[in-house]
């Protein structure tokens, strides 16, 4: 009897044997034809094996039952749970193979690859070094082509078709439109020193420590994962070490038939919402993930760059949904009463050239470009804190995205309009005075000429010189601001950085009719007091202005003020100014004619 047991056992034992010694051959001939394992079940959870390497041996879980029976080997037969095949079969899953041809190994299910992994020549190097006993049997077992198919037979045992020639391509149909790239640098003793070119206790984390012996033993000093919606593969030192690809939507419709049956766990028309979102999402991007081992940071700032658009709709109730997500915000105080007059809003950021195209209801808007360091100057001079502001500064120079913004049930905005260039007139004059001020006394000189404070206090009473000084000691950090109005747009900045609103004439003309369209909607700003005031006494022509201010009057008028550059430049000193000529002047008069009231 023992015997008889031993003499099936080293059948068992030698047909394995055989498996493994046959992988060198297939190894040396990889278009050979694959070696195939074909395992048919019934829904009574009998089976047979009808190819053993193409090779119909009579394999069936009845005649190893019989011959177990008739040796006396006591030897169980496994089988199959009739209900979990049941299960299965709920799950319209008729047939599943793992297919490896050479390093590749793809996964099908009803003959449509889910998934593929390959392992690259370093990474089985690297681990027969790990274990040099391995070393022979990985390089000859990763070179051989292999197939193991189930197929589950059908209530009258016909057997579904087995398909296994489809496979996973590894690559996007077109390029991405969306790339996110973030590093990381981990000391050689594990200590994770910087991620996205920050200290982590810049992020507000706390230290973390990993263990690095599995990469030290490998010889590993860099890690780097590129994720997108084909697979991800993980490189070392350079060197691809695994690929992993999939099929996202075939994962998906599997994933949601799957999940409740097999955790009880119910899956949301939201939830499934969401994933969709998600995995469209990562079909249109490149992720990559780079970690490495050196004492100092060796990454730079994170950067994003959307090239697909995030489309925000605004419900009747105005309430925002993002990307089909609806989200609990309610923008009704906000902005209800300009709904009529918005109907979509299309931003573009283009870090590049730190600027921000507008367009709304498809009507270009001056754009506003961010000159260097104005992030920063205007954090650190107004907010101050322990705020990252040159590291904020660098990453929306890194970051590059587009929303378009529509009403429910309207139309979409062309996002493609959101890019654009100006063309400004010219330039008649220039009235930009430089004006200085003095945080010591609140004196004020214009283009060099002190201004007469102190007689404007003796003459009238306003102490302007102490407000000025109240003001500017207010802002500490303030050396230099300008505002400057001209044909080419608005500058803006403070200690020498500045924001610049671009126009020319058809821009401007469109950012009038949008702020009067929303400040006046149906409201009129009656200007009949101001036709009889003593401003028109002084000049009569501003009688024969309407009754409203129109649309129209506003153009006019900056089309005739946009000729020239307006505007001031201003300088803040700590030392007191010289004092003004009349402010000398009127203090030596003011003694004499005091002393002559006396008399």
């Amino acid at each position: 009897m023992a015997s008889r047991r031993t003499f099936f056992l080293g059948l068992v034992v030698g047909a394995a044997a055989l498996l493994l010694l046959a992988a060198p051959a297939l190894a040396q001939q990889p278009d050979s034809q694959t070696f195939e394992i074909r395992l048919q079940v019934a829904e009574d959870g009998s089976w047979s094996i009808p190819s053993f390497g193409g090779v119909d041996l009579g394999l069936t879980s009845s005649n190893i039952a019989a011959l177990s029976n008739r040796f006396n080997l006591g030897i169980a037969v496994p089988s199959i749970d009739p209900q979990m095949i049941q299960t299965v079969q709920g799950q319209d899953i008729q047939t599943l193979a793992v297919v490896k041809e050479g390093a590749k190994t793809t996964i099908l299910v009803n003959n449509e690859p889910l998934s593929a992994v390959t392992l690259g020549d370093e990474a089985l190097a690297a681990v027969g070094s790990f274990v040099p006993e391995l070393e022979d049997m990985l390089g000859s077992v990763s070179q051989a082509n292999v197939t193991v198919a189930l197929q589950f037979l059908g209530a009258g045992g016909e057997a579904p078709e087995l398909d296994l020639t489809r496979t996973l391509e590894g690559a996007l149909a077109e390029e991405p439109t969306n790339s996110i790239n973030l590093g990381a640098t981990v000391t050689p003793d594990g200590r994770v020193l910087s991620v996205g070119g920050l200290a982590l206790d810049q992020l507000g984390l706390a230290p973390m420590q990993l263990d690095l012996s599995l990469l030290q033993q490998f010889g590993l000093n860099g890690l780097q994962a590129n994720v997108d919606g084909a697979g991800i593969s993980v490189l070392g030192n350079d060197a691809q070490w695994l690929r992993l690809d999939w099929n996202i939507d075939q994962i998906k419709s599997r994933a949601y038939t799957a999940v409740p049956t097999f955790t009880g766990m119910a899956l949301t028309d939201d939830t499934k919402q969401l994933v969709d979102v998600a995995t469209d999402w990562l079909g249109q991007t490149a992720i990559q993930v780079n970690a490495q081992v050196a004492d100092q940071t060796q990454e730079g700032l994170p950067s994003i760059n959307l090239g697909r658009p995030v489309m925000v709709e605004l419900t009747d109730d105005n309430r925002v949904v993002v990307e089909g997500i609806p989200l609990n915000v309610d923008l009704s105080s906000s902005i209800g009463p300009y709904r009529d007059q918005i109907e979509t809003v299309a931003l573009r950021w283009d870090g590049a050239r730190t600027r921000l195209y507008p367009v709304v209801n498809n009507e270009q808007l001056p754009y506003i470009t961010l000159g260097q360091d104005l992030v920063s100057t205007i954090g650190n001079t107004f907010v101050g804190g322990d705020l990252m502001w040159d590291q904020l500064a660098g990453v929306l120079g890194n970051l590059g995205f587009s929303i378009g913004i529509t009403s429910q049930g309207g139309p979409a905005p062309d996002l493609s309009l959101a890019e654009y260039d100006v063309t400004p007139g010219s330039r008649l004059a220039v009235a930009v005075p430089k004006v200085t001020v003095s945080r010591a006394d609140g004196s004020l000189a214009v283009n060099g000429a002190p201004v007469p404070l102190g007689l404007v206090q003796n003459l009238f009473g306003v102490q302007v010189a102490d407000t000025i000084r109240t003001q500017v000691q207010a802002l500490a950090g303030v050396q230099t601001a300008e505002v400057v109005l001209g044909p080419d747009g608005l500058t803006a900045g403070v200690n020498g950085a500045e924001a610049h609103m671009a126009w020319d004439d058809q821009l401007r003309d469109n950012l009038v009719t949008l702020v009067m369209g929303v400040l006046l909607a149906d409201r009129e700003i009656d200007l009949t007091p101001f036709k009889e005031s003593g401003v028109a006494a002084v000049f009569p022509a501003l009688r024969n202005l309407p009754r409203t201010l129109e649309v129209g009057m506003v153009r006019t008028l900056l089309d005739v003020v946009n000729q020239i550059d307006l505007g001031v430049t201003v300088e803040v000193q700590d030392e007191p100014l010289p004092p003004a000529f009349l402010d000398t002047f009127a203090a030596q008069l003011l003694p004499s004619a005091n002393a002559m009231a006396s008399r």
